[in-house]
């Protein structure tokens, strides 16, 4: 097969493809409501011509191949060398008599059709190429025999003329005796390539009637389809023409009755006006009579007061009058109360111009530059530049100097400053001091060097009312901003802002420049700002004194990230893993952390997020070693011994220091030192061409700065090797390949450290000087040499130990379940603390036969007691068995036993903090009464019993009765104390009846109800557990059975019944819509009344219990619902309509029956809708309850008992998955596959992906 496959390879697909004629689209041809009788015509495959042609004339008796099979629209006829033929069915014919839309085009038949003919053209792909494959064979075959048969008789021929040369007539003879062979020879060897050609084509005949007899099978099948699709488009049509004028018919009953409201609340809103207008005019009408009136009242005391005028004026002045010397309101405002100005600008300022405080000779020499003549002809230039000495240290220093050059001799300002120390800072103190120190007419030009600070005076000063406020007040030194405006705003002449290149010899510059540094050097009193004399901000923070110039968000967050690297630096794991915090290189550390990618990006995902987890726990020495899981899990690690060199203790600094890793780091130090002269000349070139690009880009802005002269990597030699790494211990002997590491020296860094992904900040000081490269070439191969150990130590140090504990824990016994899950064992001591007892009272479940029945129905039929084998076991039952009452009784008068023993060490203890409590007190000088000693009195049999009166069973238990509280009903009962429950009241009686105090009645109760809580543990509930265990190994229940999900049916997993339960629920369904309806209409009734629009109330609807009849009728579109109604067991086999119950389990709700839903039961589409919802979502959850999971459990158990595992299933498959023996299949690059009809395609994509046997197969 695999040689005629390849022949028919070789066949030209575009000759083939050319002969094939597909038939056009079939489509219905109705135009109008009245539908046509449609003919769909049956596309026949032919297989060609007649295979019975002239040969040609250059291959003569050699049969042509003929051409690829086509399709026809009409019937043809296949003729072959023997005398029968091939017909195929006629067309049918499809009939719609019900009315159509006016669109009445069937797209899915015609895709369909066109999908058919796609699939049969290439079925008939492979059977054409085996034919022109078989027939060359043949052909090939006949000249092979021919041409050996000619050789072999010309050979006789010649042969017989050598030997009967003298004989002619013998020679005669036998030549055509030879002659007749060769002929009978030639006959036989054409008959047998014409039968074998006849059998070749009845295969090709063969494989042509199958795919017509499919075709002819699949357009039936089509045609039914389009029979049913067109007859329910013309259905829904019609109801759509009914749904259109039922609609169009309420609109205009809603528009009449929108337009009578409309025409209403005219009438009402016409009304309403006259209303106004009428208060309007009463209202005027008083206020003209209330002028009237005040004015009368005017003139009465303008009456008065003249007439008190002329007394007062007879009257003689004895004393003179004074007029104040000032107003006292108008010289001192008062300022509001909720602003909050800043402190007083702290300093020994000797004096002020305008908002600055300076020295006096500072002072001086601005005034010198404020009294020059004024002359606005062209601007004056000042020069302005500011200078930072010592950034980030204590002895910072920043200063400006401003020169003028327009006078004869230059005229220098220069001062110092302090708080938040920047370059911007003295450059925003320069153009200040620039702008006060001409004077105030002066038209000015400021050139500085600082381009933020021009773009920041353009945006804060020029442009400040079109700045967000937030701008304004969040910007760095914003008060000095806020001032400067001010200042600007307020000096007549005009101010500009220019930027200059800086160090360009330009002279003014330059002298600037010389100023500020002579300036940062000096000893002057800092310059300062009164921020008092500018109202835009009125409130500024402080911070230790000080204000606050920077934006105060960011001051919060470098304060947040100083205190968490703070706290993060005091932690002791990372002062024990990382010896020096400050001799680290953390951008190389940090790049290792973060897989090579940049710190501060976005970048995760879940392979990266686990490497970044495993580079922060070797970084910080929190490896899940063997010593760290012994410390979590002492049960299942008992000894923490290294499981490669089974010699010392395994911590963080044991794998990588283990003997047995020693030969491997050797390697890794090899190969990594045979790698730094690659990483030092990739490093150099970077650096050069860095450089050079620098170069570059100054020229380019004008700039003349030296030509770099470029720098080249010179290979180290041992020596430097050895004088690379002096600072790193361990190092010299792994360099020389000692097994070694670092056992005998103490140094601050180690080989191992460098394999965590540690860089020292001293080796790359180091490796600068001894390789003789500048800092950042140094920092390069630095950062790839660590960053290799790193790797290579993951990979062939920790991976190694990683395997080689697992194996070991594998031997243990030991699962990831087991060191994942909670260890609640003790650590340290037995003892059991009050709390656990709390915590395991709290639980209230243990496993218990009730429990386990309710749980897992399948594995515990019965939940009688294993112990008693009389009642049913729960969690009350546990400890009033009638076989624990012994030990029970046993336990209580252990414990009774230690009472005295107990209130002893109680008494003791509370003397003793007495005695504590009035010494301390006696030291302070109080006088208190020295405390007299309690003494314990162990109590009778009696104080015993009153003692327990309102415990439950204690007085049976303590006379050693088997019957523990079964005739008494208390509150608490002995089983509560066995539980680990301390009763308040219980607490109370001790105390009265012991004659105590209530703390050492506490501390006494609190050891009993703990000693008894822990040996009911121990003698009750632990043999209990083990008899359950016992007969759980009789019934065959493993630990897994016990802990699967059970997914088995509770009381009912038919189909029918699911069905009857959701009929059973519609009445109620149907109520709780109906009242939704109602109170929805009522709502909006209400609504519209307060809305002052009428109309009518609505009536209320009930809902009509469907009869037996309805519920047939409502289901009538769904194939299977009458049966399953019934409670027949077959839902759906014999019907084929468009939805089937097992849709409805599927939940899909299918619109059809929501209508037919809303017209059976005489309801609103919408009541219809909740009740049709819930009914379908109803069915769905039972169906994935009871039988869909149940199938899954007979499915997973079936292929449990074949071995089939869940990684078989994921698995791909890469077998064959089918042959030619099974049929003609699709061509694919993998082999032959069995076709699949398109329309179960369609349907196994409908189902969502379900894991059925078939999707399976």
């Amino acid at each position: 097969m695999l040689a005629v496959f390849f022949i028919a390879q070789k066949v030209s697909k575009d000759t083939i493809l050319s002969q094939v004629v597909v038939p056009a689209p079939v489509s219905s041809p109705v135009s109008s409501p009245a539908l046509s009788p449609v003919t769909v015509p049956t596309p026949v495959l032919s297989p060609g011509p007649s295979l019975t042609g002239t040969p040609p004339p250059n291959t003569p008796n050699t049969p042509t191949c003929p051409p690829t099979p086509t399709f026809s629209p009409t019937p043809a006829t296949l003729t072959t060398p023997t005398p029968a033929t091939l017909t195929t069915p006629t067309p049918a014919t499809l009939t719609t008599p019900s009315p159509l839309p006016p669109d009445t085009t069937d797209l899915v038949f015609e895709r369909a059709v066109d999908t058919l003919d796609d699939a049969c053209r290439e079925r008939l792909l492979r059977p054409a190429a085996e034919y022109d494959a078989e027939i060359l064979r043949i052909n090939s075959d006949t000249r092979k025999k021919q041409s050996a048969d000619n050789t072999k008789y010309d050979g006789l021929r010649s042969r017989y003329r050598s030997q009967l040369a003298r004989k002619p007539q013998e020679l005669a003879a036998i030549l055509l005796m030879t002659n007749t062979q060769a002929d009978n020879a030639a006959a036989r060897i054409k008959s047998i390539s014409s039968r074998r050609k006849t059998v070749a084509l009845g295969i090709r005949r063969r494989a042509t009637e199958a795919v017509n007899e499919y075709r002819a099978h699949r357009l039936v099948s089509l045609r039914s389809d389009l029979e049913i699709r067109l007859t329910r488009k013309a259905e829904d049509y019609r109801l759509r023409v009914q749904q259109l004028e039922s609609s169009q018919a309420r609109k205009l009953q809603q528009q009449k009755e929108t337009e009578a409201l409309h025409q209403q609340h005219q009438a009402r809103r016409l009304q309403q006006n006259e209303e106004k207008e009428a208060l309007r005019q009463q209202h005027q009408a008083r206020r003209l009579q209330q002028k009237k009136d005040k004015e009368a009242l005017r003139q009465q005391h303008r009456l008065v007061v003249a007439r008190l005028k002329e007394i007062l004026s007879s009257l003689k002045e004895t004393k003179p009058r004074y007029k104040p010397a000032f107003d006292t309101d108008a010289s001192f405002p008062l300022q509001e109360r909720h602003q909050v100005q800043p402190p007083p600008v702290p300093g020994p300022p000797t004096t002020q111009i305008g908002p600055l405080c300076l020295s006096p000779v500072e002072a001086a020499s601005m005034r010198v530059v404020q009294d020059t003549h004024v002359d606005n002809s062209t601007p004056r230039v000042l020069y302005s530049d500011g200078s930072l000495l010592n950034s980030g240290t204590l002895e910072v220093s920043q200063a400006f100097g401003v020169v003028d050059l327009t006078q004869d001799n230059p005229l220098t300002v220069q001062g110092r400053t302090d708080g938040h120390a920047s370059s911007a800072k003295a450059e925003l103190m320069g153009l200040l001091a620039a702008v006060l120190s001409a004077p105030p007419e002066q038209d000015i030009v400021v050139k500085l060097d600082n381009q933020s600070v021009v773009d920041q005076y353009s945006r804060l000063v020029k442009n400040r009312r079109d700045t967000l406020p937030r701008k304004r007040f969040r910007s760095t030194y914003a008060g000095i901003w806020a001032v400067l405006c001010q200042v600007v705003e307020s000096r007549p002449g005009g101010v500009e802002v220019v930027w200059i290149k800086g160090h360009s010899n330009i002279h003014g510059n330059e002298l600037a420049d010389q100023a500020a540094k002579v300036a940062a050097q000096s000893g002057s009193v800092p310059w300062m700002v009164d921020l008092t004399q500018q109202t835009d901000i009125t409130t500024f923070a402080h911070c230790y004194g000080g204000i606050v110039e920077i934006d105060l968000r960011q001051l919060l967050k470098q304060q947040s990230t100083i205190r968490h690297h703070q706290a993060w630096t005091s932690q002791r794991r990372v002062k024990r893993a990382i010896p020096d915090i400050e001799d680290v290189e953390w951008n190389s550390t940090l790049a290792y952390v973060h897989d090579r990618h940049a710190v501060f990006t976005f970048y995760s995902n879940s392979k990266d997020s686990h490497q970044r987890t495993h580079h922060i726990k070797k970084l910080h020495g929190m490896l899940p070693t063997l010593n760290s899981m012994q410390a979590r899990k002492p049960n299942l690690y008992p000894t923490c011994v290294c499981r490669r060199c089974e010699l010392e203790k395994e911590d963080n600094d044991h794998v990588w220091k283990c003997p047995s890793a020693a030969e491997t780091t050797t390697e890794i130090w090899k190969e990594a030192m045979g790698k730094i002269n690659e990483w030092g000349v990739q490093a150099t070139n970077s650096y050069n061409a860095a450089r050079k690009r620098e170069y570059k880009r100054a020229v380019d802005r004008g700039r003349q700065v030296p030509r770099p002269v470029p720098i080249h990597w010179w290979p180290p030699s041992d020596a430097d090797h050895v004088r690379g790494f002096s600072s790193i211990g361990g190092a010299r002997a792994v360099h020389s390949g000692s097994p070694a590491l670092d056992r005998d020296e103490k140094p601050m860094w180690n080989v191992s450290d460098l394999l965590r992904g540690i860089t020292p900040l001293s080796m790359l000081t180091e490796w600068s000087a001894v390789f003789r490269t500048p800092m950042s070439i140094a920092k390069t191969v630095l950062h790839k040499f660590v960053g290799y150990l790193e790797a290579q130590a993951s990979e062939l140090i920790w991976k190694p130990r990683c395997s080689a504990t697992i194996a070991w824990e594998q031997t243990q016994g030991i699962s990831a379940k087991d060191k994942t899950s909670k260890y609640t064992g003790p650590r340290a001591a037995t003892i059991v603390a009050q709390s656990q007892v709390l915590d395991r009272t709290a639980t209230g479940g243990w496993c218990t036969e009730e429990f386990g029945l309710a749980r897992k129905p399948n594995l515990y039929p019965t939940c009688v007691c294993r112990r008693c084998e009389l009642e049913k076991e729960d969690n009350d039952h546990v400890w009033k068995c009638p076989s624990a009452a012994e030990t029970t009784t046993e336990i209580w008068k252990e414990a009774m036993g230690k009472i005295n023993e107990w209130g002893v060490q109680a008494t003791n203890s509370y003397n003793a903090a007495r005695k504590r409590e009035y010494k301390r007190a006696v030291d302070r000088g109080r006088q208190v009464p020295r405390p007299v000693p309690i003494h314990w009195w162990p109590p009778s049999d009696a104080d015993h019993v009153r003692g327990f009166s309102s415990i439950g069973g204690a007085r049976a238990v303590h006379s050693g009765s088997p019957a523990l509280d079964r005739d008494e009903k208390p509150i608490w009962n002995v089983s509560d104390l066995l539980r680990g429950i301390t009763p308040l009241s219980m607490l109370t009686e001790w105390s009265a009846v012991f004659r105590t105090p209530m703390s050492i009645a506490k501390t006494v109760l609190h050891k009993f109800v703990g000693y008894l809580e822990a040996q009911a543990s121990e003698l009750i509930w632990k043999p209990r557990c083990s008899a359950t265990i016992a007969w759980e190994q009789t019934q065959g229940i493993s630990a897994k059975d016990k802990t699967s999900k059970y997914t088995g049916p509770r009381g009912w997993s038919d189909t029918t019944e699911i069905w009857k339960e959701a009929m059973g629920k519609i009445n109620e369904w149907g109520v709780q819509a109906t009242n939704s309806y109602n109170a929805a209409r009522k709502r909006e009734y209400k609504r519209a009344v307060d809305r002052g629009r009428q109309v009518p109330r609505p009536v209320p609807i009930h809902w009509w219990p469907p009869s037996d009849a309805d519920h047939v009728r409502g289901f009538s579109s769904i194939g299977g619902a009458r049966a399953v109604h019934s409670g027949s067991p077959a839902p759906d086999r014999d019907e084929k309509p468009m939805w089937n119950v097992s849709d409805l389990l599927r939940g899909i709700t299918p619109l059809s029956m929501l209508t037919e839903w809303s017209a059976v039961f005489r309801t609103p589409m919408s009541i219809a809708k909740t009740v049709l919802h819930k009914f379908v979502g109803y069915l769905e959850a039972q169906a994935s309850e009871l039988i869909w999971k149940p199938r899954c459990s007979a499915t997973i158990a079936w292929e449990q008992s074949q071995g089939i595992s869940a990684k078989d299933k994921t698995s791909k498959y890469t077998g064959p998955r089918g042959d030619w023996s099974q049929g003609y299949g699709y061509i694919t690059h993998d082999g032959f596959s069995t076709i699949v009809a398109q329309s179960q395609v369609l349907d196994r994509t409908a189902t969502g992906g379900w894991c059925t046997e078939e999707f399976g197969l």
